[in-house]
């Protein structure tokens, strides 16, 4: 079989319908290319305002219980701040506790003076020993104000209930960071502090654990006195405590007692 081969010049011109449709789908070519740029910046607006945003406006808590909802007084005290606060959360990256960040976000999505940075003891392995949390459990919490610190530990982030123990052989946790965070905040933002003394020598009896954490939070530094020791209440008693003596108070110690409550100390005694 014979070929002919068509000379390019001999080729006929194309009309002008052709032309036309030409035109317009390289119009169409570009119109599509500056859509797809201009859908690109507008995901990366939307990114960045979505991401400036308090997670307040972003986030919504379904969990059961509105364990991430904080309260009325956390909000409260939160919106009250007048310094800044920075928690720095102890965990290593890829471990982290997400009921932890998440109320973390929460704090900061409420205060812009609360906000919360990462510490990864592998990257930072002496950063817990500045606030004497070298001891601290991991996914623990340090509260930093000025000169202030506190540590909030993992394990009072979360409540144990043994209640059916016995009979299940199981137990339930609970999430409470909320109460442990608000009141490490509130510890290390307070510009006063008060100091209780408890009287010894009488054979008072001790006070619970959980009732001197509770004092130490709100900023009540428990001491002990023996009147045998000293003869005066110290001038910087906020009061004095006398938890159930068992034996009675010699003149001098009552003596020194009706001195201090003359001079507008504050007593409280339980029987």
């Amino acid at each position: 079989m014979n070929f002919k081969k068509k000379n390019a010049a001999n080729a006929p011109a194309p009309n002008q319908a052709q032309q036309a449709a030409r035109r317009r789908s390289l119009r169409s070519g570009a119109y599509a290319s500056v859509l797809a740029v201009v859908v690109l910046v507008l995901v990366i607006l939307l990114n960045l305002v979505v991401g400036a945003v308090p997670t307040k406006f972003t986030q919504f808590d379904i969990s059961t219980g509105k364990m991430f909802t904080l309260s009325d007084t956390t909000k409260t005290m939160l919106q009250e701040l007048n310094t800044d606060v920075t928690a720095y959360y102890l965990a290593e990256t890829g471990n982290e506790d997400s009921n932890i960040t998440r109320i973390l976000d929460r704090y900061a999505g409420v205060s812009s003076h609360f906000t919360w940075q990462q510490r990864d003891p592998a990257l930072y392995p002496t950063f817990a020993q500045q606030y004497d949390a070298q001891n601290a459990s991991s996914s623990s919490v340090i509260l930093v104000c000025g000169d202030n610190h506190t540590v909030v530990d993992y394990n009072d982030m979360y409540t144990a209930d043994f209640s059916s123990y016995s009979t299940t052989g199981s137990y339930t946790m609970s999430f409470s960071a909320e109460n442990a965070l608000s009141s490490g905040i509130a510890k290390v933002t307070r510009e006063n502090s008060y100091v209780l003394y408890q009287l010894t020598g009488h054979g008072e009896s001790s006070l619970e654990s959980d009732f001197t954490e509770t004092l130490d939070n709100s900023g009540v530094t428990m001491q002990d006195l023996n009147l045998l020791t000293t003869d005066t209440v110290p001038e910087d008693a906020a009061a004095l405590l006398i938890n159930d003596p068992q034996t009675d108070l010699s003149t001098l110690d009552a003596a020194a007692i009706k001195t201090y409550l003359e001079n507008g100390g504050h007593l409280f005694v339980t029987t």
